[in-house]
């Protein structure tokens, strides 16, 4: 899916959690994409996309939650080599 055709993308809970990209195909129309949760890194990924794909519709709790993990990285990757300032 290219970055500038997806539009926002939800987290859904059945017995696991799922990713929901909903995007635009190639004639415009919205379509949707799901995947499992359960792969490693995946807050990484949902980071990635949100660098990616500036048009992206997330809601507030969802954006707060990624800024979170970026501070947290942050966190740690000064805290491993201080000098990276």
């Amino acid at each position: 899916i290219p970055y500038d055709r997806i539009i926002r993308f939800e987290i859904m809970r059945k017995i696991t959690l799922y990713l929901i990209l909903f995007y635009a195909d190639e004639d415009g129309r919205e379509r949707t994409f799901r995947t499992n949760l359960s792969f490693p890194n995946m807050i990484k990924v949902l980071m990635g996309i949100e660098d990616m794909a500036p048009q992206l519709q997330i809601d507030e709790k969802m954006r707060a939650a990624l800024q979170i993990y970026r501070y947290k990285d942050a966190y740690d990757r000064l805290k491993k080599d201080p000098g990276i300032i």
